[in-house]
Parts: structure tokens; C-alpha cells; sequence
């Protein structure tokens, strides 16, 4: 069924179901009072009437004299001739006004369905034998388009159909989010896998620096400034720093031990406290958008150093290799730094503990 079908079919219901519902009453109002008898009675019922005859009495009495019919105005019959001559032309008037006004469907008040009858006898032969059921077009429209078997079936189609559609919008919503987040993780990964080759360069120069004897504490600065310090593991009082590179210099040059470690203390300190992985690291932020992660080692001559970075957190690639464990563990570059330490301390076998090591 096509919607101009339907739309047709309402607009149908919207001109012909006032006039319907007009002739229907009008068809059962003719019981109780023929037309004839509303015409005849009309005239003497509307106040038009009246408002004629008034009129028209000075005008028929004015042609009368001028014809000779009547010798004076003022006489009383030519006042009786004139009314009744007034009263038979307004009679005459009023019943045609009336007859039109009877057969004119616009005219609600005054429509009967017996004069349209006669006057529209085709028109009304084509309606009449729909009046005794109650006949609309706009009840036809909501069997044929609401209560139509078709009509439901369209409906259950179309809601299945908008489901289907929600779903597949919602597949599509979901794959598109996966997209770009994969499309982010892929970038991610990208960035990472460049920042690893970075660092593996650099390790291939410093294996370069171990054979040509130039490896030094400079060579470890791979992505952040860092201090070194140092304490006798016999007798752990004072921590001694013993390398500051690529930092402002502000650290303190010694600081002592407390008796107890607390979780007050600083991270340098706290990285000496007893643990069960030794490459745990300890964290502290000194000010905003800096932070400090300090960790423990115990070197070949038994004196323990700790190591501290020194970084921004809008240094990515202290982030990657310090906080991180993507696709490189954390503990991984720990154990780095601290064989790099290690083979440090052996090239420096005559330096004393406290000692600078550059």
C-alpha cells in the first residue's frame, strides 16, 4: 500500500465526513419535520422576513402611484393593496432564500436534507443508501491502513526492522571505538617499540665504551638526570653521594641514617629498608611535575649504593622505562643500571667508599 494511497485516502475522510455526518443527521431530523413544512413555517420564524416587508412597503406603494393603480398614499386601500402585494413579494423572497439555504451543506442551521433531495436528486441518489450505516471515510481509512492484517504485518516488519537497524548501529558504534582505540594502542606500541631501540643503541655504545676502556658514570644518563649514594655496609650512618649527573646539583652531598626508617623519610632512605624483591624501587614527589625513584644495590665490595633518578613527568621516556611495564619491565632496567653500576665499580677497584666517582 502506498503512502500517497493513504494520505489520498485521509484527505478523502477530512472533505466528505462533515458533509456525511450532516446528511445522516439531517436524514433522521426529516422524520420529525418535512421540508415543506420548514419552508412554509420559515418565513415567520426569521426576522429577515419582517425586515423585507418593511422595505419593500414604501417602494410598492410609490410604483402603484406612479402606474395609477392607487390614487393616494395615505388611503387605506392603497395601504392594504400595497401590504398585501408587499407581503405576497416577501413571502416569495424569503421562501427562495430559504430553499437555498436549505440545500446548501455549508449552511449547517438551516440544511435539510429533503429539499437536497429534490433539488440534487443525483447527488443525493448516490449518498442516501450509505446514510442508515453510519458510513465514514475516516472509518474506512482506519480499517483499510490501522486494522488492515497487512497494515500489522507492515508494523512488526518495520519494528523488526528498526531494531536490526539499532543493533547494527550499535555494532558499528562499538567497532569504530575498537578501531580508534586500536588504532591508539598500535601508536602506543610504535612509540614504545622506538624508545626500546633508543635504548638499545645506546647500550651497544656503552658495550663499545667497555671495549675501547671510556665507560664512565656519564655514560648511564640514558633517559634522566640521577645522583649515587653510598654507605659502608659494616657500618651504615651516613649515605655519602658519590655522583650527581644531569640534575641541578641541590641534593645534599650526605645524609645521615635514622636508627628506624620511616615511611616520612626520604626515598633514598627508604630504598634501604629490607624487602623481598630487591629492585622494589621507592617514590617521592620533591615538588610538582617532578618525581624521584630511588632503589637499592649491593655492590662486590659489600657497600651498598642507591640509586636515584631524576625526571619530569613530561619526560615519556623516564615514564616508559620507570613506571611502566609494557612491553619492558620495570625491574629489567633496574638490573641494568645496577650491572652497569657494577661494572663501574670494578673499573674504579682503588677508589675508597664515599669516594666521587667522577
Amino acid at each position: 500500500m502506498s503512502s500517497n494511497f493513504k494520505q489520498n485516502l485521509l484527505n478523502l475522510s477530512g472533505d466528505f465526513d462533515n458533509f456525511f455526518g450532516l446528511l445522516q443527521k439531517s436524514y433522521n431530523d426529516e422524520k420529525l419535520a418535512p421540508w415543506t413544512t420548514t419552508l412554509l413555517t420559515a418565513p415567520f420564524t426569521k426576522t429577515s422576513f419582517w425586515a423585507i416587508v418593511k422595505s419593500l412597503f414604501p417602494l410598492i406603494i410609490g410604483i402603484l402611484i406612479s402606474i395609477g393603480a392607487v390614487s393616494a398614499a395615505t388611503t387605506i386601500s392603497a395601504k392594504i393593496i400595497a401590504g398585501l402585494i408587499t407581503f405576497a413579494i416577501a413571502l416569495l423572497i424569503t421562501y427562495a432564500l430559504h430553499f437555498f439555504r436549505m440545500i446548501n451543506p455549508k449552511d449547517i442551521e438551516n440544511f435539510h436534507i429533503g429539499a437536497y433531495r429534490i433539488a440534487k436528486k443525483h447527488e443525493y441518489d448516490l449518498f442516501v443508501k450509505y446514510l442508515p450505516y453510519n458510513f465514514s471515510f475516516s472509518g474506512l481509512y482506519d480499517e483499510v491502513v490501522t486494522h488492515n492484517p497487512s497494515r500489522q504485518e507492515l508494523l512488526l516488519k518495520e519494528e523488526q526492522i528498526n531494531l536490526q537497524k539499532q543493533q547494527h548501529e550499535e555494532y558499528v558504534r562499538k567497532a569504530t571505538n575498537n578501531y580508534v582505540s586500536l588504532q591508539q594502542e598500535f601508536k602506543d606500541l610504535q612509540e614504545q617499540n622506538s624508545l626500546v631501540v633508543e635504548l638499545f643503541k645506546e647500550i651497544v655504545t656503552i658495550f663499545y665504551q667497555f671495549v675501547n676502556n671510556s665507560f664512565e658514570v656519564y655514560s648511564m644518563k640514558f633517559f634522566a638526570g640521577f645522583t649515587i649514594y653510598e654507605t659502608n655496609s659494616e657500618n651504615r650512618k651516613v649515605l655519602t653521594k658519590i655522583a650527581d649527573i644531569g640534575t641541578t646539583g641541590h641534593s645534599a652531598m650526605s645524609i645521615s641514617i635514622p636508627n628506624k626508617i620511616e615511611d616520612s623519610d626520604f626515598a633514598v632512605l627508604r630504598a634501604l629498608r629490607p624487602r623481598e624483591d630487591r629492585y622494589e624501587p621507592e617514590f617521592d614527589i620533591p615538588y610538582k611535575n617532578r618525581f624521584i625513584v630511588s632503589f637499592c644495590m649491593r655492590m662486590n665490595n659489600r657497600n651498598t649504593w642507591v640509586f636515584n633518578f631524576h625526571a619530569d613527568e613530561d619526560n615519556s621516556r623516564a615514564l616508559f622505562y620507570l613506571l611502566t611495564d609494557s612491553i619492558m619491565e620495570t625491574r629489567e632496567v633496574y638490573r641494568l643500571i645496577h650491572s652497569l653500576c657494577l661494572n663501574l665499580e670494578q673499573r674504579k677497584e682503588h677508589r675508597k667508599c664515599g669516594e666521587m666517582l667522577h
